[in-house]
This record gives structure tokens, C-alpha cells and sequence, in this order.
């Protein structure tokens, strides 16, 4: 207790995975906080890796701490596409599948009420465009044209996040489905 006010907890040990986002946001009447908890999931297989992360939004107040809502943080995924020789020609070299969605997340400072965020994305993937659906050693031999990264306009998107009456942050519009970036 340091000058009235009392603990209300701690925090969790470090975990692998779990830290605490750089940003602490006040509501205008000074009465509420939002905090945030970034959660990483990674998986290690045979022949590729992959990593995503996801904002969560707790709010401090009322002597009471709740979960606020979720943001997408970004994902990178790398599969492995060759298995021989015949594979590494047909690919041109390009032996990997990758993945990448990036957030950006910003307070909406137009908002005279309870914060709101701005959540901006970008994706792409690499040779060419990908789906994990498909299996790419499938597909026609690459060309030379085929190496480049290739942005995702599906999940490169803009959301702004508002608090709703249950006092949920969500988005103004419903996400797409990436699952090819945020599930490793």
C-alpha cells in the first residue's frame, strides 16, 4: 500500500510466449487503463516453422481488472517446398513457402470518448502467391517471374477498434480469415 492505494495483484512470472505490450493507454476520465498482454504461439515441424501473435487488451479499473478485447499482431510461417534435387530446379531455388502479416496498431486520437485503435495490416507471401490449402510441389515449375513476394489483399486490411456497450474492443468490420498467417 503507498499513499491509499492497495495492490491488486501481480503479475505473472515471464512465461515463454507471454510478455507485456510497451503501451498503457488511459481512458479521458482518468478512471481506466488499458494494458495489454502480447501472446506468441511458435511451432517447430519437420520442414518448416511458424510464429503469430496476438494483442490482448485488459482494462484496469473500478478496482477490477477484465479482458477487452483481441487484436492480430502478425504471423510468419516458413514451409519447406523441395525434397530433391528436381525440386530445387523446378522451384528455381526457392525452397521455402513463406507467409508474413505484419500489424501496425494506433490510438485513434480523434475519439473524445474511450480510446479507440486503428489496426492496419499488411501480408504477403513468397514465391509467388501461396495458399496452405495447396500443395505447391504440385503446382507448375516456377519461373524466374514467380520470385517475388506478393502481397495478400485479403488480409492486408484496416480496422478501427471501438469499445462496445459490453465494454468489448472490436472491430467496425469483421476480419478476414488468415489463417494462413496467425496459426502456425
Amino acid at each position: 500500500v503507498r499513499n491509499g492505494a492497495a495492490s491488486a495483484g501481480r503479475l505473472p512470472p515471464p512465461a515463454e510466449g507471454v510478455s507485456l505490450w510497451p503501451v498503457i493507454v488511459r481512458a479521458a476520465d482518468n478512471q481506466t487503463a488499458l494494458l495489454g498482454v502480447v501472446r506468441t504461439q511458435s511451432q517447430m515441424y519437420s520442414g518448416g516453422d511458424g510464429s503469430a501473435g496476438h494483442l490482448t487488451l485488459i482494462q484496469i479499473g473500478g478496482g477490477a481488472a477484465r479482458e477487452a478485447g483481441s487484436l492480430p499482431l502478425g504471423g510468419v510461417i516458413n514451409i519447406r517446398a523441395c525434397f530433391d534435387e528436381e525440386d530445387q530446379r523446378n522451384r528455381q531455388g526457392a525452397c521455402s513457402d513463406q507467409y508474413w502479416l505484419v500489424s501496425r496498431i494506433a490510438l485513434d486520437e480523434t475519439s473524445t470518448d474511450a480510446p479507440r485503435f486503428t489496426l492496419r495490416t499488411e501480408a504477403a507471401t513468397f514465391p509467388g502467391r501461396l495458399s496452405r490449402g495447396e500443395d505447391s510441389t504440385q503446382k507448375p515449375p516456377l519461373q524466374q517471374s514467380d520470385l517475388v513476394w506478393t502481397r495478400d489483399e485479403t488480409c492486408s486490411f484496416e480496422r478501427t477498434y471501438a469499445r462496445g456497450g459490453d465494454g468489448i474492443y472490436a472491430p467496425n468490420e469483421a476480419l478476414p480469415a488468415c489463417a494462413d498467417y496467425l496459426e502456425p
